[in-house]
């Protein structure tokens, strides 16, 4: 029965002795009878305490079932659509979230008051527990408290709020805020957990607490998880990595072998009775044992011939470490039978299998049908403490309950919370999310299945659970933070993969390494990721594609370079970085902290990072091959997408004209998004449905300024030019006599051999001479979108733009141009790239006409369009460098007799580059000299100065973050500095006083500076180095010199 109470705080029977319907429709009941304080007793008002559990201070907090549970009457007004004027709603409303209680308590008021409030109890104990022992926290430690919206019921067309939670944070001594969340616990559900139908009917339970009371309910929890992810959650989550054929490639090798915890022996993965490979699961751990003079446990070139036996694995299985004890029994006790783990997988003393199995990561891990992360304690002697109490003896059961137990208590009117942290926060903390080599293990699989802090998570490409949370194992409504999450789906890979290379050089860097020289290994199978949708090669962990902002990487805090020294005598795959080093101008060739992009420093740049490549660079890089070969870098993208034309079992999902837009902004340079030279085989007739689209002209004559305009990059296709719609027709040559223009056309063309349809966006100048007029008079001018089969628009303008328009010899006498006929003929012209050409350069023709592909001496005056199909400006370049063909002469020590820049043919094999380079850039930029100071208040975080850049007159006019000790015994020195790209505008940080040194105010300042890079020169090596990089006036650099840059 129920009692309405008055308002005081009574430590009620919680009801979880009710049924779950039961509780809930007296929880409405209470609710619409008004009362905010609820006291559920037995008939026989047994079980009923009076005892005081909240003091004053918590009792503010009003920790009533309403505060977390969304009621459907909490909408206390009916929609009246005939009324319109405020009015009064039935009663009071009350705000549920978005309030915020901050330094709530300290953490010795907490200690204090733990005693007698069990809110406080709750506080304290996970302040200590997460931050305490760890002695990160102060008695005058504050903590604050926030209500939020937690869980959501999703629908096909919306979604309702379902449950809130409560935030609790806190400020460590190092300045990391932690945080924990405060659930309401669910009432005990008679249904077990591992009901997996019985979960989705209770939607009364979903997002609330749960507690297991049985330990045999964590495995059914665990196998519910996995089984509903195999098969409910669709393509998302069943796509691998690498083709099929590559997979059985690898099975079918010599050097890859699993586990079968069956029969306790290494073997080769079987194949089932359909022909393919049997599923597996993988380990993910933190190597090393509590007590170092433990006997080694690694299979080597000794032992492999006595673990491929049967059973061979069975004398040593309790000498292993107790985290690879608890992933065999796991995986038996789950009922599958193939388990990878490297350390007895792989011989551990063969170069060969090391370096053949390191290599395939991608299609291990992302072919595995999960992949169990032990992130508990401090090694692989730790285990997997959630899975103790069904995989481990009762004798030893519950030995870190203490330290690893639920936190929960109850807290009277029916309400009982528990302290639970988000998988992320958990996982930061683990020594295992500080090793290198797990990040790709976890990026890699689709599914992981996660131990940590004495809990265990799963988390999929779709779906994050925890095992104290009630979830139906969708991802409809969840509410766990999804966004500092590696594991990704594939939608998101394709829609942005350039976005994820930003963030997963945040999530990569600083960790730790044993062997500082396998910073690219461990990082190999996130490069294949992250290649095969950005579809460009890697230099040293870095996008070809989009090179020139892929260098503008920032560290977080004091570096150091990277270490050579080879991992093995015999290795040979980076034989140059043993005698140069790791390149400083790539994040690799640094340790010792977190490197990221900084969002801030590159404002403006990311909003379309397509078009700043396209309109606010310049350099042609080029890169040493192992022969000492100058590799230009738009050689390799098109070599790297020849070889993958034929590739096949990329994942592709229909995406919506939004979707296609954000992908199109995160494209790298125009080149790369077309990838190959097209061919587009024209006919002399066609039909075409009725088009409508806009004339781009306003747009184009906004670009002739080139690239140094700051307007130029910025400006959309305007929304006001006007509609040109070409009607449904036949047309031929002799179309023009009937006063009829060719209509837009699908055209099919080809990738060399690869059938493909290009969808060409065709340029229409009006009659009118202002629709057309570029302001240069040139029609080289004229812009092309040029769009295939599915990938963004690459905007490019040609300087090899011929117009065969047949003017007549006495046209040509009266002077008569080009571009007039262009007019007075025709409205729309045909597109199509040549083979003759380089990749990105656009000859446009008139539809049926024949002749030459030569291309017009006619260049637009303010720009041209260089091999990476970029707009050059030609106050970026010298005129003598503005075909790119000006010799190099720069030689190195090894070699020194010559530079030879080799360029790719695909008709001649032997000018394909190989994939191994030299750590050392070649190129040709803008060079000057400045001072550098640091700043009065220069402190950026340990180890860095935020520094000023001064010209040599004494003005400021840049800024730069450098090496705090380094900087300090050069202080005002000169330096060199190099121009390496356009950069938008400072940030208040970086340029705290506006000083006018161009005339203009600061919101009008826009693509005035320069992105550089701080250089020292090493006398040993011939080599420039990079120190830091920063922002610069372009004005600064009035003295500059254009000079070749070698950059190691």
């Amino acid at each position: 029965m129920l009692r309405k109470e008055q308002p005081r705080a009574y430590h009620a029977v919680a009801p979880f002795d009710l049924e779950p319907r039961e509780w809930i429709i007296a929880r409405e009941m209470a609710v619409a009878n008004g009362s905010s304080s609820l006291t559920l007793i037995t008939d026989d008002g047994g079980g009923r305490f009076d005892a005081k559990v909240l003091c004053s201070r918590c009792e503010a907090v009003e920790l009533s079932i309403d505060r977390f549970i969304v009621s459907k009457t909490d909408g206390n007004t009916v929609l009246e659509t005939s009324r319109y004027e405020p009015r009064k709603p039935a009663r009071t409303v009350i705000q549920r979230s978005g309030t915020s209680l901050e330094a709530f308590a300290t953490f010795e008021e907490l200690d204090g008051s733990q005693r007698s409030c069990h809110f406080c109890s709750l506080l304290y104990g996970a302040i200590a527990r997460y931050s305490g022992s760890t002695g990160r926290v102060t008695a005058k430690t504050t903590c604050s408290l926030r209500w939020e919206v937690h869980g959501r019921i999703v629908s096909d067309t919306r979604f309702t709020n379902s449950t809130r939670r409560i935030r609790l944070s806190w400020k460590e001594t190092t300045g990391h805020v932690q945080e924990a969340f405060l659930l309401f616990v669910a009432p005990r559900d008679v249904s077990p957990p591992e009901s997996n139908t019985a979960a989705k009917s209770n939607h009364e339970h979903h997002f609330l607490g749960r507690e297991l009371h049985d330990h045999t309910e964590k495995q059914d929890l665990i196998k519910s998880w996995l089984d509903t992810c195999v098969t409910e959650h669709g393509q998302e989550c069943r796509y691998t990595h690498g083709t099929e054929a590559e997979f059985r490639s690898l099975v079918d090798e010599s050097y890859f072998g699993v586990i079968d915890v069956v029969d306790m022996q290494l073997k080769s993965l079987p194949l089932g009775s359909d022909g393919k490979p049997e599923p597996f699961v993988t380990l993910s751990y933190v190597w090393g044992q509590e007590n170092p003079d433990d006997e080694p446990y690694v299979t080597d070139r000794v032992n492999i011939m006595t673990r491929i036996g049967r059973g061979g694995l069975e004398g040593t299985f309790n000498k292993l470490p107790r985290t690879l004890q608890d992933a065999i029994k796991l995986v038996a006790r789950l009922g599958y039978r193939y388990l990878w783990i490297d350390s007895l997988c792989i011989v551990q003393d063969s170069h060969t299998s090391w370096q053949l199995n390191s290599q395939a990561m991608h299609l291990v891990y992302g072919n595995s049908l999960f992949t169990i992360c032990a992130a508990d304690g401090l090694n692989s002697s730790t285990g997997l403490r959630a899975a103790e109490g069904f995989l481990r003896d009762d004798s030893i059961q519950g030995a870190n309950d203490g330290e690893s137990g639920p936190l929960s208590k109850d807290l009277g009117n029916g309400v009982r919370l528990m302290v639970t942290r988000s998988l992320e926060a958990t996982v930061d903390d683990s020594v295992w999310n500080r090793r290198a080599w797990t990040f790709q293990e976890r990026v890699l699989s689709r599914r992981c299945l996660i131990f940590a802090e004495g809990c265990v998570y799963f988390q999929c490409r779709t779906t994050s659970c925890s095992q104290d949370v009630h979830t139906d194992g969708s991802n409809k409504g969840l509410s766990l933070d999804r966004a500092n999450s590696p594991l990704r789906t594939l939608r998101e890979f394709q829609q942005r993969p350039f976005w994820f290379y930003l963030t997963y050089v945040r999530m990569y860097t600083g960790r730790e390494l044993t062997k500082p020289r396998d910073v690219l290994a461990a990082f190999r199978g996130i490069s294949w990721l992250l290649e095969r949708y950005i579809q460009a090669p890697s230099l040293f962990g870095m996008p070809a594609s989009h090179f020139d902002m892929a260098l503008l990487w920032s560290p977080l805090a004091k570096i150091y370079p990277r270490q050579s020294g080879r991992c093995h005598p015999e290795d040979r795959s980076d034989r140059s970085e043993d005698s140069i080093g790791f390149p400083t101008w790539s994040w690799t060739g640094w340790m010792g902290g977190r490197i990221e992009y900084n969002t801030a420093m590159l404002e403006g740049c990311l909003l379309n990072v397509h078009e700043w490549v396209t309109r606010h660079t310049w350099i042609q890089w080029h890169i040493r091959d192992e022969k000492g070969y100058l590799r230009p870098l738009w050689d390799l993208i098109k070599q790297d997408a020849e070889e993958r034309r034929v590739e096949r079992g990329l994942w592709q999902v229909t995406r919506t004209k939004a979707e296609k837009e954000e992908s199109g902004r995160w494209q790298g340079y125009p080149l790369s998004t077309a990838h190959r030279t097209v061919t587009a085989k024209t006919t002399r007739r066609w039909r075409s449905p009725v088009r409508t689209y806009r004339s781009p002209s306003p747009y184009l004559s906004s670009l002739a300024t080139g690239t140094g305009d700051s307007n130029a990059s910025e400006k959309p296709y305007p929304q006001d030019s006007p509609l040109i719609t070409q009607s449904e027709g036949d047309w031929n040559a002799d179309t023009e006599q009937r006063g009829r223009s060719p209509p837009r056309r699908r055209s099919a063309v080809r990738f060399d051999d690869n059938p493909q349809i290009i969808d060409a966006n065709l340029i229409e100048p009006s009659d009118s001479a202002s629709n057309v007029d570029t302001g240069t008079g040139d029609s080289s001018v004229l812009e092309t979108r040029m769009r295939v089969s599915n990938e963004a628009y690459a905007r490019t303008r040609s300087a090899n733009v011929s117009f065969n328009s047949r003017v007549t010899r006495a046209e040509k006498a009266d002077g008569v141009d080009n571009l007039s006929v262009l007019r007075s003929r025709y409205s729309v012209m045909q597109v199509r790239a040549t083979n003759s050409a380089f990749a990105g350069q656009v000859v446009v023709r008139y539809p049926g006409d024949e002749g030459s592909d030569e291309a017009s001496d006619n260049d637009d005056d303010s720009g041209y369009h260089d091999s990476y199909g970029r707009c050059i400006s030609k106050t970026c370049v010298p005129d003598t460098e503005r075909d790119g063909k000006t010799p190099f002469k720069a030689i190195l020590p090894d070699n020194p007799f010559s530079v030879i820049r080799q360029l790719w043919d695909p008709s001649n094999p032997a000018t394909k580059a190989s994939k191994e380079y030299m750590p050392i850039l070649q190129f040709k930029t803008w060079r000057t000299e400045l001072h550098v100071v640091t700043r009065g208040s220069g402190s950026v975080s340990e180890g860095l100065s935020q520094c000023d850049i001064l010209d040599k007159a004494g003005d400021w006019c840049g800024s730069i973050v450098l090496d705090a000790d380094w900087i300090h015994e050069r202080e005002g020195h000169i330096f060199q500095f190099i121009a390496v790209s356009d950069a938008k505008a400072f940030t208040v940080e970086e340029c705290p006083v506006w000083t006018y040194y161009v005339p203009k105010e600061r919101d009008e300042s826009e693509w005035d500076l320069y992105f550089v890079l701080l250089l020292q020169r090493n006398l040993e090596r011939g080599l420039w180095e990079r120190v830091g990089v920063g922002k610069v006036f372009k004005v600064a650099f009035g003295e500059r010199s254009w000079d070749e840059i070698k950059l190691g």
